[in-house]
């Protein structure tokens, strides 16, 4: 993949912003906050402002997953109703249970009038695995996230031109792979971008970064079938540093909003019906290339 490396200088507001840290998956230790301090949290999210939208979702994942994953299921999801924050999707296999709600709807907007919304992606273990119903465990994903709805032909959101050259959600909609797939598929349905520490096995030390899922539909009417694709993406504005969070590497690190290259994290894809239906449907709404 292309490596990035030039997207928008930091404005003034970033370097109060980055004084705070690293994100605090790493960082912090919470001793068992009380849903009180959750809903403040969730709060002085909503309040977040920034020039910049990577540098506020790196300001909201300092703020929300320490609190809210040290919180039992049910009653994140008493919270989540009391404020209220509506669940845009919830659903539970054998593994898992997990709920998206949306915070706040045109978060951040673009001087050109597109916005994106402020969504809440939370996900915990099921304890009686695989049985269901699930009996969910206290969350191990908490993730403040930018959403982008489209509903439209990705042809027609490329030509847009929606979001600053060069940002995260302009360059995952430019790569090579969400290009390939978005000529094939009739409709660029969401996009979805956290920011957080970015594992690999390979490595000791670790950038922190942007975790994106594209998603692709092939109606809006109908649940024919889906695709999601992943990435991650490395952000400059946190040191390198272990998983654990014990050690960090700041000697001569100086934060800066820049990106570095796009890794893909894999995919999945789905289908409806018996594999006759299936196959008539893929030759119904997938194009096919000249």
């Amino acid at each position: 993949m292309t490596s990035l490396r030039s997207v928008t200088c930091l404005t003034a507001i970033l370097g109060v912003f980055l004084s705070h840290g690293p994100p605090p998956a790493q960082e912090a230790k919470v001793t068992m906050p009380s849903t009180q301090e959750a809903a403040k949290v969730l709060q002085r999210v909503l309040k977040l402002k920034a020039d910049s939208y990577h540098v506020l979702l790196r300001e909201a994942a300092i703020l929300a997953p320490p609190v809210l994953k040290n919180q039992e299921w049910a009653e994140i999801q008493k919270l989540m109703k009391e404020n209220p924050f509506a669940p845009i999707e919830a659903w539970e296999n054998g593994d898992a249970v997990h709920s998206y709600h949306i915070l706040q709807s045109k978060a951040f907007t673009f001087p050109n009038g597109h916005s994106l919304d402020l969504y809440l992606l939370l996900s915990a273990p099921n304890l009686d695995r695989p049985r269901q119903p699930a009996r969910p465990g206290k969350p191990y994903r908490a993730d403040v996230a930018l959403v982008a709805d489209f509903n439209a032909p990705y042809s027609q959101v490329i030509g847009e031109k929606r979001y600053p050259k060069g940002s995260i959600i302009d360059a995952i909609l430019a790569s090579v792979k969400v290009k390939q797939v978005g000529e094939v598929w009739p409709l660029l349905k969401r996009i979805y971008v956290h920011y957080g520490y970015i594992d690999s096995r390979w490595a000791s030390h670790n950038p922190s970064g942007f975790h994106v899922s594209v998603e692709f539909t092939a109606s809006t009417k109908e649940e024919i079938a889906g695709k999601k694709m992943y990435f991650n993406v490395a952000s400059g504005l946190d040191p390198l540093q272990s998983l654990e969070g014990k050690e960090t590497l700041l000697k001569n690190f100086r934060p800066q909003d820049t990106l570095d290259g796009i890794r893909e994290g894999g995919g999945n894809e789905w289908w409806h019906g018996n594999s006759e239906a299936v196959e008539a449907n893929k030759r119904k709404y997938l194009k096919t290339k000249e």
